[in-house]
């Protein structure tokens, strides 16, 4: 074996060890060694929502949709041109979006499930 190939096997060897990790019986971490686990923050707790308390209006249940027993549907504002979507705010106000763009907040004053302001 000529010098030039000696060379050539000894640096292929020493590259394949390099790649495979060994460095000579060092302490390098291997995937069956542990690593100590970082300190982490605890999370900090928050308060949960405040939940809406549901006011069943003093009105008779809307008859002109159907239900499936046990639910109850009741016309709490009226004079909106197509609404689209509706949205419960925290403080119990509802949230009204009409088709062409306007949106309305309807607050229940007195606490009776209609809401009287628009």
């Amino acid at each position: 074996m000529t010098r030039l190939h000696r060379f050539t096997a000894l640096l292929a060897l020493a590259v394949f060890l390099v790649a495979c990790g060994g460095n000579g019986g060092g302490s390098e971490a291997t995937p069956t060694s542990t690593v100590p686990p970082s300190p982490t923050l605890a999370p900090t707790p928050t308060a949960p929502a405040p939940t809406p308390t549901v006011v069943i209006p003093n009105a008779p249940p809307a008859t002109e949709i159907e239900l499936p027993d046990g639910f109850a549907a009741y016309a709490i504002a009226d004079g909106f041109y197509r609404p689209t979507s509706f949205s419960l705010s925290p403080d119990g106000a509802i949230y009204v979006s009409q088709r062409h763009g306007s949106v309305f907040r309807l607050q229940d004053n007195d606490s009776d499930g209609i809401f009287e302001q628009r």
